[in-house]
């Protein structure tokens, strides 16, 4: 593909973003809370966490566990040129189904390193493959069938370690998660408030209540805030229109979009790119 870009795809509780870095390395800090599996197409991946690294290179992946504190950063030489990764958001219910519906094991309780990787397994490389030509526009993707896929490339991992399984369909329920970290880290994902609740092991009343006490406004508000200062920011800094930033900024629908901005800033996003165009001068996009 050549360039820098980020691209997405959901299939129900499963979260799929493809990105290609060609021009900054600088570090993304993650707190997810669901699973997370990372692929490298291209260049290396290093993850920090606790100060140890993992160096993830062309051809393995790594899985890290949900609520995990750490940091990625790709890098890449100058031959390579870019860095090219593929990551999965995998969500209960999907791990559930994929290790065994009905039949599978219960939640295992977080033990040992939280995070783990090794080189990909040929049904991973073909997920990949698939979701390469889907983006690229070659072929069109039959979700159904790339979920079935997915869950094909989950089970395939065991095999490479049977701790795999016991690292995605984890229970962390006993793990008192930091709310702010947890938001700030995560307002661009589509998680309803009653499920970020959920998987925080709170109520939703218990929820509310501690984040109106650190954020001093209620989740709804403060996530739709923050996802227009965001598309704000990317049209301001980089002169990208509003069309280019909707669903990087976490909404679904164009219009829904444009009005809420309108009510946030008093004028539309259209308006706002097109000042913007004529009075700044934009920043190379990291």
């Amino acid at each position: 593909m050549g360039k820098h870009y980020i691209r997405s795809l959901q299939l129900g509780d499963v979260s799929i973003v493809a990105s290609c870095e060609t021009h900054n390395d600088s570090e993304f800090h993650i707190y997810y809370p669901e699973g997370l599996l990372l692929y490298v197409d291209y260049g290396t991946l290093v993850v920090n966490q606790q100060g140890k690294d993992w160096r993830v290179t062309k051809g393995n992946f790594v899985l890290i566990r949900k609520f995990t504190e750490a940091t990625l950063r790709k890098t890449w030489t100058a031959q390579e040129g870019e860095a090219r990764t593929y990551g999965f958001l995998l969500g209960n219910d999907f791990t559930r189904m994929a290790f065994g519906g009905d039949k599978a094991p219960p939640m295992a309780q977080p033990d040992g390193a939280p995070i783990f990787s090794a080189r990909a397994t040929a049904t991973l490389v073909q997920v990949v493959t698939a979701l390469k030509n889907h983006f690229e526009g070659q072929t069109s993707v039959d979700k159904d069938h790339l979920r079935e896929l997915i869950a094909s490339a989950m089970q395939s991992l065991v095999t490479i370690s049977p701790g795999v399984a016991a690292l995605l369909h984890c229970d962390c329920s006993q793990i008192r998660t930091d709310i702010k970290m947890l938001m700030e880290r995560n307002y661009l994902l589509n998680i309803s408030v009653k499920e970020l609740a959920e998987k925080s092991g709170r109520s939703l009343s218990t929820f509310n209540r501690e984040f109106k006490r650190i954020f001093k406004t209620t989740p709804h508000r403060w996530k739709m805030q923050q996802r227009l200062f965001h598309a704000r920011n990317l049209m301001q800094l980089y002169g990208k229109r509003p069309i280019e930033v909707y669903l990087e900024s976490g909404f679904e629908d164009l219009s829904h979009f444009s009005r809420a901005f309108k009510r946030q800033f008093g004028m539309p996003p259209s308006d706002y790119h097109a000042w913007i165009s004529e009075n700044v001068d934009f920043a190379e996009e990291p």
